[in-house]
């Protein structure tokens, strides 16, 4: 009978630190982006502040 491994475990082997570290870094860029696009898309759209 073959031994099960959850996959998390085998997919994460080959992950280093400077894989991650890429990451959080892509994960900060994308979520500041996102911010300042919904900042213009709000304000191109009048947005809660219009008069």
């Amino acid at each position: 009978m073959p031994v099960l491994k959850p996959k998390l475990l085998t997919t994460l082997r080959p992950y280093s630190l400077r894989q991650l570290r890429a990451d959080c870094v892509a994960g900060v860029i994308v979520g500041i982006v996102a911010l300042l696009s919904a900042v213009v898309a709000d304000g191109m759209i009048g947005g809660p502040a219009a008069p």
